[in-house]
């Protein structure tokens, strides 16, 4: 039986949508809570930063005070060398046979590349 690649970007961004609350907050830290609503996280003392979490925008975020946006890749895990490295380690993982689907990828990613920088 072929080995089905979940390491295309395009499964990494529908994994990262899946879980975009966890992912965000990890990376930004707590969100402020009163200005929050049920599909959208806010971020910042004036919740300026928003990150979709529902929806059909979910995954996206949008800075209203520097008027830019993009989705969790863009937040975080920008395409170079690093990226490179994360893609190589999750096609290597998944051909010993220790990741079987996209919610395995995902926590293997965030548990070995750590987010290190945060757009706040």
């Amino acid at each position: 039986m072929a080995s089905t690649s979940y390491c295309d970007i395009t499964s990494l961004r529908v994994a990262l949508v899946q879980h975009a609350a966890e992912i965000a907050i990890r990376v930004l830290g707590e969100p402020n809570l009163r200005l929050c609503g049920e599909r959208e996280l806010r971020f910042g003392n004036r919740g300026s930063l928003a990150v979709a979490i529902d929806g059909p925008k979910a995954g996206q975020w949008y800075d209203h005070e520097n008027d830019e946006g993009g989705d969790l890749i863009d937040l975080g895990y920008a395409p170079g060398p690093l990226f490179s490295r994360i893609l190589s380690a999750v096609e290597d993982a998944q051909l010993e046979g220790s990741l079987f689907d996209r919610e395995q990828a995902l926590s293997f990613v965030l548990s070995r590349f750590p987010i290190l920088e945060t757009r706040l």
